[in-house]
């Protein structure tokens, strides 16, 4: 549910660890449907746009291959001002290429 995901970046934008975060990696392979209208979608990017203030350097990459979770994603990625640029591929071993093909940026004091 839309719902879920709302309360789960709401957790992990409250974390004192949110501003050293600089990728996640999402594996979404286990969700076996994902009901979210694009309304719902558009009010978890609203959200989303404090945390981004905060921390823009965040790398989000998905794993995903259920075609509702697929279409939430897209969904997402079609907003054209959203908070986060995302990467969706079909295994971990590709999540974790896109973000190796990134150099780690240190956060300066």
């Amino acid at each position: 549910m839309a719902s879920d995901v709302l309360a789960c970046h709401e957790r992990i934008a409250a974390d004192p660890r949110f501003d050293d975060l600089r990728f996640a990696i999402v594996d979404a392979r286990s969700v076996q449907a994902l009901t979210a209208t694009s309304a719902e979608i558009e009010l978890i990017e609203a959200f989303l746009q404090g945390p981004a203030m905060t921390n823009p350097a965040i790398s989000a990459v998905f794993v995903a291959t259920e075609p509702s979770v697929l279409a939430a994603l897209g969904t997402y990625n079609a907003i054209s001002d959203r908070a986060y640029r995302i990467t969706v591929c079909d295994s971990l071993t590709e999540a974790r290429a896109q973000l190796g093909a990134r150099p780690a940026q240190p956060r300066s004091s």
